[in-house]
């Protein structure tokens, strides 16, 4: 279990996107994924048959990840789970990933709160 307050400032080279608290535990996607198609909007498990964490609940956690991939729906599939309460409790990617920062963003101005922020790869490896 992880537990951070998103908007501190521990590492210099740390974009925060979307503060706020987040406590859960941690899960570190190896591969890319697609919140559109990769992730079931009914369940916010993994659904994509060749990501290697097929089957693998985000709900709750902190995820690190790589990067999303796929099409400009991602943020839109994103923020249908964020609205059925499916959502990671925080996301940290490499820099900046427009899809988490759109979907965060629009959740944050309804006043859901899903931390963001974007971290240095080299950093992630230290951690």
């Amino acid at each position: 279990m992880w537990s951070c307050q998103l908007g501190s400032d521990p590492f210099s080279d740390v974009r925060i996107l979307i503060g706020g608290p987040a406590d859960g535990p941690v899960l570190a996607l190896v591969e890319p994924i697609s919140f559109w198609g990769g992730v079931c909007p009914q369940t916010g498990t993994v659904i994509d048959r060749f990501h290697p964490q097929f089957g693998v609940a985000l709900q709750g956690k902190i995820v690190f990840m790589p990067v999303t991939k796929g099409s400009t729906a991602g943020p839109g599939a994103l923020l249908e789970l964020i609205f059925a309460g499916l959502a990671p409790a925080a996301i940290i990617t490499p820099a900046l990933d427009l899809a988490v920062l759109t979907a965060a963003s629009l959740a944050a101005s309804l006043g859901i709160a899903v931390p963001a922020i974007g971290i240095e790869i080299e950093r992630l490896a230290e951690a």
